[in-house]
């Protein structure tokens, strides 16, 4: 591409605004293309080849999201680093590896490697204290950091080119319209607790039901086994029907009888007074249905469109799509892998 007059003021622009901290990364991307890219394109369209322009913005993007990459990854080592933040543990190291190293250096070696390696040694570390070390007082303190710091790792398991493609309209989606969507088959969806986690930045938490089967720990699934949690609907279901499966799960208990407006009261209270954010898998029939019922009869509002209002992203639903274009980069390399090295280590604490 031909150097033009103001190409190197450009460059320091964005690169500037795309850098700006505590902003969420679109309005960043918003902020540049109305602030820098829409201008230039103005003066420079007529006399530059459209590949060409669409080319020097993908490397810009391309560099501010590697950069995203980078500090994500020192995000993880540093809450790896947090929770091996005990002499405890730093001996349990010792005795499990012969390395008498500390925390920094500990946690290091943990994500050496890619994240199989690092879940397989964080395996075998938990084997070897529950085998040879552990002290009944030592071990349920041991035990959750490693089921943390196993959270931590997971995350990393998601391919770096999906993410780079999906990030941005998962994080919106999540945030600003209630819903996303998610390409995932039936033996893979408790996956989801690690996109979500990585979205959020905390660390994935599971439990193990009575059939081993890997469960997000944020929802207990009443009356629920097994990966059968994805909310469905038929055509014509009512504001109850919907309602009533959420309330269910969030407050361990069904709904006495009551009316469907004061169902979805009891829910929006219930959520706004949570610290906690709750996300649910639907499936395209259901998220159909919770855009198109009014929240009440007065209500020119849908259901979500309410919960959007109300709760600001505290609660969305993650719609599972089937058919994924053979094209398009998978959300691990292995979704079995990480799943079955995540179900191994929790089965320890058994």
């Amino acid at each position: 591409m031909t150097k033009k007059k103001g190409d190197g003021f450009c460059q320091r622009k964005l690169k500037e605004l795309l850098a700006i901290d505590n902003s969420d990364i679109e309005m960043r991307i918003k902020s540049v293309f109305s602030a820098v890219i829409q201008p230039w394109l103005d003066k420079v369209i007529a006399e530059t080849n459209e590949s060409e322009i669409v080319q020097t913005i993908e490397q810009y993007v391309k560099e501010i999201l590697t950069k995203e990459n980078d500090e994500f990854n020192k995000f993880i080592l540093q809450n790896i680093k947090d929770e091996l933040a005990n002499e405890k543990l730093e001996q349990s190291w010792f005795n499990y590896s012969g390395e008498e190293i500390k925390k920094d250096k500990i946690a290091a070696k943990i994500l050496q490697g890619d994240y199989q390696q690092s879940l397989l040694k964080i395996q075998d570390w938990a084997k070897n204290e529950h085998k040879n070390n552990v002290s009944p007082d030592f071990w349920p303190f041991y035990f959750s950091r490693i089921q943390k710091i196993a959270g931590w790792v997971v995350l990393t398991s998601i391919n770096s080119d999906w993410w780079i493609n999906n990030q941005l309209s998962f994080t919106y989606g999540a945030k600003n319209q209630g819903h996303v969507n998610l390409s995932l088959k039936e033996e893979h969806y408790s996956y989801s607790e690690v996109v979500v986690s990585r979205a959020l930045k905390k660390s994935a938490e599971y439990y193990l039901d009575p059939q081993h089967h890997l469960i997000p720990a944020n929802k207990e699934f009443s009356n629920r086994e097994g990966n059968d949690f994805v909310f469905d609907s038929t055509a014509g279901a009512t504001l109850e029907s919907l309602l009533i499966p959420i309330i269910t799960d969030l407050r361990k208990a069904k709904p006495v009888s009551q009316s469907a407006e004061k169902l979805f009261k009891d829910l929006l209270v219930f959520v706004s007074m949570n610290t906690e954010k709750f996300y649910y898998l639907v499936t395209q029939d259901y998220l159909k249905q919770l855009k198109s019922i009014k929240a009440s009869e007065e209500s020119e509002q849908s259901v979500l469109e309410v919960i959007n209002q109300k709760l600001k992203g505290k609660i969305f639903f993650i719609a599972i799509e089937t058919n994924q274009s053979k094209h398009a980069p998978q959300i691990t390399d292995n979704f079995m892998n990480a799943i079955a090295l995540m179900e191994n280590i929790l089965v320890i604490d058994k």
